[in-house]
């Protein structure tokens, strides 16, 4: 998808190893680390130019039309925008990052699991 979405001659395939230690299926954008994962080592490989928004579009296409997740693209764009420390301003049509400003330091934030699958999942 991305060789025909960007003009691309990706000839011969890749094989992509990826680790991670980010869980399956609680609800913390698994699904976006990894095609965001994977995205960053195709383009590396390659040596390809892409801004981070299209790179993050390009994901979620991968979501939307090969794994069939109607999904919008918050999850992709904080996951390759996103920065440690900070909060994301986030205009999710059309995909644009609005900025982002640093967390007070004596503010703590947490990621709780409930042990409770995402809404989505739910069946």
């Amino acid at each position: 998808m991305l060789a025909r979405e960007e003009s691309l001659a990706l000839d011969g395939g890749a094989t992509v190893v990826v680790e991670s230690d980010v869980p399956e299926g609680k609800g913390v954008s698994s699904s976006a680390a990894i095609e965001a994962a994977t995205m960053e080592a195709v383009l590396a490989a390659w040596s390809l130019p892409m801004d981070a928004r299209m790179r993050a579009i390009r994901c979620q296409q991968v979501e939307n039309l090969v794994v069939g997740a109607p999904c919008g693209v918050m999850d992709q764009m904080a996951s390759i925008c996103g920065e440690q420390a900070r909060l994301m301003a986030l205009l999710c049509q059309p995909a644009e990052l609005q900025g982002t400003i640093a967390l007070p330091g004596e503010l703590g934030v947490w990621g709780i699991d409930s042990g409770h699958p995402p809404r989505g999942d739910r069946g």
